[in-house]
C-alpha cells in the first residue's frame, strides 16, 4: 500500500471492532467498548495502538485492518495473539508433611501454587534429587502436585 492515501485503520480484538482512526473524518479517532480492552487515547494515532489496565480479560487474538482510500481501497489484515501473564500472590504452600522421616517412611504431601497464569511448574525435590510424579491434581484456579513415594 506503499504510496497510496490511508483511508482508515482499525483494531479488533476477536470480531469485535474497537479502535477506528480515519484521517477525513472528525475526530479521526473512535473508540469503542471491548472487554478487557482500554485504549490510551493520547497515545494512539494512525500508527500506532496502546492499551491500558492489561488484565486477563485482555488475552485474545486481536487485528490491525489497514485501508487505503479511493480509488484502490487495498485492505491488509495481520492477527496475532495477546497473552496477558499472572504470576502468583504468595509462593506456593506445603500441606501434609512431617518435619522428619526415617528411612523407609512413605511420604505424602501436597505443594500448591494459587491462580497464575499460564500454571506454575511445580518440582519437588528430596537432597537436591528431583521427585518423580505419582499424582498430578488440580482444582480451578490452582496448581497442585501430590506426592506419594518411597525413598
Amino acid at each position: 500500500m506503499d504510496g497510496e492515501s490511508l483511508y482508515s485503520v482499525k483494531w479488533y480484538k476477536g470480531r469485535r471492532e474497537f479502535y477506528r482512526y480515519t484521517p477525513k473524518e472528525s475526530p479521526p479517532m473512535k473508540i469503542f467498548p471491548a472487554q478487557g480492552v482500554q485504549v490510551k487515547r493520547t497515545a494512539s494515532n494512525e500508527s500506532q495502538l496502546t492499551l491500558l489496565g492489561l488484565s486477563l480479560a485482555s488475552s485474545g487474538k486481536y487485528s490491525c485492518e489497514v485501508s487505503a482510500d479511493a480509488p484502490s481501497f487495498h485492505t491488509m489484515i495481520v492477527t496475532g495473539d495477546l497473552e496477558v501473564c499472572e504470576v502468583p500472590k504468595h509462593v506456593p504452600s506445603i500441606h501434609g508433611m512431617r518435619s522428619r522421616y526415617r528411612i523407609g517412611d512413605i511420604v505424602r504431601g501436597n505443594c500448591t501454587s494459587h491462580n497464575s497464569r499460564p500454571p506454575a511448574n511445580l518440582t519437588w525435590h528430596i537432597n537436591e534429587a528431583q521427585v518423580r510424579k505419582r499424582c498430578h491434581h488440580r482444582p480451578p484456579g490452582t496448581v497442585g502436585q501430590g506426592i506419594n513415594f518411597n525413598h
